[in-house]
């Protein structure tokens, strides 16, 4: 594949993680790309952690939530690559996702 997945499980389930330097390096993102995504991690990072201590909410509010949180950030990522870069990241998904279909996972 690309060399940029992480195995998630014993059965090697692939996922392509934009924010691992190597997909950063195989995209070809500039230092400044890099320390955009980096700070747009963390604040999602912060974000999903005040939304899991946040106990007024249902289930579904907490999902509905925690999905627009993934959801902003990939429209954020999109912002911060090249038409380019974004094309590829999704071939690079695409294949992974692929994969795991043909492994069963």
């Amino acid at each position: 594949m690309f060399g940029m997945v992480a195995e998630l499980s014993a059965q090697e389930k692939k996922v392509v993680i934009l924010h691992r330097q190597e997909t950063m390096n195989l995209l070809g993102l500039d230092q400044q790309q890099q320390q955009k995504i980096r700070a747009l991690v963390k604040q999602s990072a912060r974000d999903l952690k005040a939304l899991k201590e946040d106990t007024s909410l249902s289930e579904r509010e907490h999902k509905t939530k925690r999905g627009a949180i993934y959801k902003n950030r990939e429209a954020d990522f999109k912002k911060v690559l090249t038409e380019e870069q974004w094309g590829k990241l999704t071939e690079m998904r695409e294949a992974a996702k692929k994969e795991n279909a043909q492994n069963g996972l």
